[in-house]
């Protein structure tokens, strides 16, 4: 497909990011307020901020290499075209891509590195855990800046070359042949690393939720499985995105600048809006399971403990007493001991 259809494509695709770009807008001032005023935090700010500064530039630039480059954006050079024209649009658009690839490349370690941190930070004892998917960040940063270099040496090439010349040169043809085997590898790490590090995270915190659930009941828990659910959101929501994308490169390559344009506002998207939402909820969280507060936790009529005296050098049973039910049951009190000393850092996503 080429001419004015396919051209009309390209400013759909763009301008779907901007109308993500205008929800992550509302996004950011919220993070911003949540990282200065509800849990301040200097690091996720400047991260978040990062992240958003790189988003806008994408944005800019997509429009910007839309706007000045209609020729080559629409894949038809006619007769009326002059030489000199295409070759100054497709320098254009090779500067460009040498631009977008850095500012992918870079964003999607920050992003990922931001996910890793989440999974270090709830794993404690077990961060060795977090070595696989720190090693698919590696991988990613090589083959991304790798790429970035193919894409810089096409545009030097391009540059270098005369644009009277019928047909490329072997070495353009080379890279660019190479540039597109090493991007197609390269948008298919982002999303394994997110499904992975998604897992790992929801993994863990379904765990620790079942041993709250144990000694606290289900109340107690519920604020984790709320999380656990704004996890996956967030992570199928952008590994969806770059899965189609390679699905549609295969089957529909015209249209497949939609889901990849909806990918670089949503991988800023993703990590911003968990920011805001644990944010806010985890002062709550952590207040509600204080010691002096967890008897609020605990489901209704099981508020009066009764301990019996303990017997030196051993663990002793107590009776709990169950308001209105008119029976008492045995209990260990290491159980109620662990319970009251249960601490919130095991599910900790903000630096304390």
């Amino acid at each position: 497909m080429c001419g004015g259809t396919y051209y009309q494509v390209e400013l759909l695709d763009v301008w779907i990011q901007a109308i993500l770009y205008g929800f992550y807008v509302f996004l950011f001032i919220r993070c911003v307020h949540v990282c200065i005023s509800v849990r301040p935090s200097k690091g996720f700010l400047a991260l978040t901020t990062v992240i958003f500064t790189i988003c806008t530039a994408q944005l800019i630039l997509e429009f910007v290499a839309v706007i000045l480059t209609p020729v080559v954006v629409s894949g038809c050079m006619d007769s009326t075209v002059t030489p000199q024209e295409i070759a100054h649009q497709s320098n254009i658009q090779n500067v460009m891509n040498v631009a977008l690839q850095f500012l992918w490349t870079t964003n999607q370690v920050l992003v990922d590195g931001l996910l890793i941190y989440r999974a270090y930070g709830i794993f404690r004892s077990y961060r060795w855990i977090v070595l696989f998917p720190t090693m698919l960040m590696l991988v990613t940063a090589v083959v991304g800046y790798v790429n970035f270099w193919i894409t810089y040496e096409v545009y030097i090439i391009g540059v270098e070359s005369q644009p009277s010349s019928p047909l490329p040169p072997l070495r353009w043809l080379h890279f660019d042949h190479l540039d597109q085997r090493i991007n197609l590898a390269f948008l298919s790490l982002p999303p394994a690393t997110t499904i992975v590090v998604t897992l790992l995270i929801v993994g863990r915190i379904l765990w620790l939720a079942h041993e709250f659930d144990a000694t606290l009941g289900s109340p107690a828990t519920k604020k984790y499985r709320n999380i656990v659910a704004m996890l996956l959101e967030s992570g199928a929501a952008f590994a969806l995105t770059l899965i189609l994308y390679l699905i549609m490169t295969g089957v529909a390559p015209a249209w497949n600048g939609i889901f990849f344009n909806a990918a670089t506002q949503i991988a800023g998207i993703a990590p911003t809006l968990i920011v805001v939402r644990v944010g806010q909820s985890q002062a709550a969280a952590q207040i509600a399971m204080e010691p002096s507060n967890l008897m609020a936790a605990l489901p209704d009529g099981s508020h009066h403990m009764v301990f019996v005296t303990r017997h030196s050098g051993m663990w002793a049973q107590h009776t709990v007493e169950a308001t209105g039910l008119g029976r008492t049951w045995p209990t260990d009190i290491r159980a109620a001991h662990r319970a009251m000393t249960l601490r919130i850092p095991h599910l900790r996503f903000w630096p304390i």
